[in-house]
């Protein structure tokens, strides 16, 4: 069991380097982060520090450093909720919305390239494993 997990995190990590390599935005380090927390955003109901921090599993002065630093590039917007002060909420501009749609494309077909060499049926069982480890199924 132990040499299988070692191989499993190996091929994890591999694969995340084999992901990161073909992604347009290679120059960028935390483009994959960045494209991760828009997408969050983007997605949900209610974009608050404290759900971004909690949804990127980080403690919410870290969620802050990454919002500013989307803030400043004019991605985003801070907004503070009307009737609880201390609630500070997230959302795109724009800039934010367009820069997402060009990086969700951008994405899409840079891993369509990784993913091609997996068949459909192998692509929907991996997504099915990912879920049940991650405790979405």
């Amino acid at each position: 069991m132990e040499r299988g997990i070692t191989e499993l995190t190996s091929l994890l990590f591999k694969t995340k380097q084999l992901i990161r390599h073909e992604l347009p935005t290679r120059h960028d380090a935390n483009a994959w982060l960045r494209l991760e927390i828009l997408n969050f955003i983007a997605s949900a109901e209610e974009a608050t520090m404290r759900a971004i921090a909690e949804y990127l599993r980080i403690k919410p002065p870290s969620a802050t450093s990454l919002i500013t630093a989307l803030e400043s590039d004019g991605l985003v917007v801070r907004v503070k909720h009307p009737s609880d002060r201390r609630a500070v909420h997230v959302s795109l501009t724009e800039t934010g919305a367009q820069r997402l749609a060009l990086y969700r494309r951008e994405s899409h077909r840079a891993l369509e390239t990784v993913f091609s060499r997996l068949s459909s049926r192998e692509i929907e069982t991996l997504k099915r494993v990912l879920k049940r480890l991650l405790g979405l199924e």
